[in-house]
């Protein structure tokens, strides 16, 4: 069977230089084909047969795989299987910035080179966060295309830096229901930015109970996993907008200052304002 090569020229937007796709069902096997760009996707709901470079892999909930330029896929659908699966595809050029900004230590050996595209597999918790924020992204905007650009250049370089820029490592099993709610939960900034006390009001076990679970399915203390998330959200108002950087750390929920610096600074190695200006020389650069 021949294989369609898609090219960036025919696929993206060229004011944004990303697709965005979400797919609820899937028919009929797809035809096989390479790219000149790079791939994200998630299976968001249900499972989808993966053909790649030969090799047949059946993908669950939570699977999270980078398809490389060097890729042959396509999809084949699983019979009585339901399915949602977000794609973001996105320009080598967009690539190459994410990579260039986190540095070259953290991208792995073999990362473009290995046989088979690297697949993770989210815990229950990181899949609905995850897909929650690759939801919101929806269709291009008409009219606001920098911006989301910008937006989707921020997230596409979390997911690398989270997921990708390192060795694939264990995940615990299956964490307990009442966890996953609470993990859903306490993704919305006005839960996490709360902090621990609102994560205590809204955990149904104790708080001995709660962070030995917290430990066990994301290897950090309580505390340690909301300023995760605040940092996250801390990092995205610094990219996305305008306001002071004492502002950004009171609306992420840090009420020090100077322990706000200090955190961010040991998490993404450069000071908050440092990180603006590199992020937006990245992700929105002049004309």
């Amino acid at each position: 069977m021949a294989v369609l090569t898609l090219r960036e020229a025919h696929t993206f937007d060229a004011a944004t230089e990303v697709h965005y796709a979400c797919l609820r069902s899937m028919r009929v096997l797809s035809e096989p084909h390479d790219h000149d760009f790079f791939e994200i996707f998630l299976v968001t709901r249900g499972q989808i047969c993966h053909l790649v470079n030969g090799e047949r892999q059946l993908l669950q909930e939570g699977a999270l795989v980078l398809v490389r330029p060097t890729d042959c896929h396509c999809y084949e659908k699983v019979d009585g299987a339901e399915l949602e699966l977000i794609n973001l595809a996105y320009s080598s050029r967009t690539h190459q910035a994410i990579t260039s900004f986190l540095g070259a230590g953290p991208v792995p050996e073999g990362l473009l080179t290995a046989d088979l595209p690297p697949h993770r597999q989210l815990p229950p918790e990181e899949r609905e966060t995850l897909a929650e924020r690759l939801r919101r992204l929806g269709p291009v905007p008409a009219t606001d295309k920098p911006r989301w650009k910008a937006a989707v250049r921020a997230l596409l370089a979390d997911i690398f830096a989270r997921y990708f820029a390192g060795p694939a490592e264990a995940l615990p099993a299956r964490p307990p229901a009442w966890f996953t709610v609470l993990a859903r939960a306490m993704a919305e900034p006005e839960n996490f930015t709360a902090g621990l006390p609102r994560l205590l009001a809204l955990s149904p076990v104790s708080q001995e109970h709660l962070s030995r679970t917290v430990r066990r399915y994301t290897g950090k203390t309580p505390t340690e996993w909301l300023n995760e998330m605040r940092l996250q959200y801390a990092a995205w108002l610094l990219m996305s907008g305008d306001e002071l950087v004492t502002e950004v750390a009171l609306q992420a929920g840090f009420e020090n200052l100077s322990h706000f610096y200090h955190l961010f600074r040991r998490a993404y190695g450069v000071s908050p304002a440092r990180y603006r200006r590199a992020t937006r020389r990245v992700v929105a650069p002049a004309r």
